[in-house]
C-alpha cells in the first residue's frame, strides 16, 4: 500500500496544525513553573483526574481482563 497525494496532504496538514496549535497555546507559558505546575492555578479535582487517567494506562486497560480470566476472575476486584 502506497501513500497517495491525498495521504501526504492530510499528513502535512496534521503536522502543521499540531505545530501551530502547540505554538499558539505555548505562548502563555513563561517559565518551567507554568509548564509543569500550570502556574499553581489548577484545582485539586483536576489534578486528581489527571492522576487517575495516568494510572489507568493502556496496559492496565487491556491486560487486566486477561489477568482476571487466567486467575479465575480474582484480579477483577482490583479493577472495579
Amino acid at each position: 500500500m502506497e501513500f497517495t497525494a491525498l495521504d501526504y496532504a492530510v499528513l502535512s496538514f496534521y503536522l502543521i496544525a499540531s505545530a501551530g496549535l502547540g505554538t499558539l497555546i505555548g505562548r502563555g507559558q513563561k517559565n518551567v513553573n507554568d509548564y509543569f505546575l500550570a502556574g499553581k492555578r489548577v484545582p485539586w479535582w483536576a489534578i486528581s483526574f489527571s492522576i487517575v487517567a495516568t494510572e489507568t494506562s493502556t496496559l492496565t486497560f487491556i491486560g487486566a481482563p486477561a489477568i482476571a480470566y487466567t486467575g479465575n476472575l480474582t484480579f477483577l476486584q482490583v479493577i472495579v
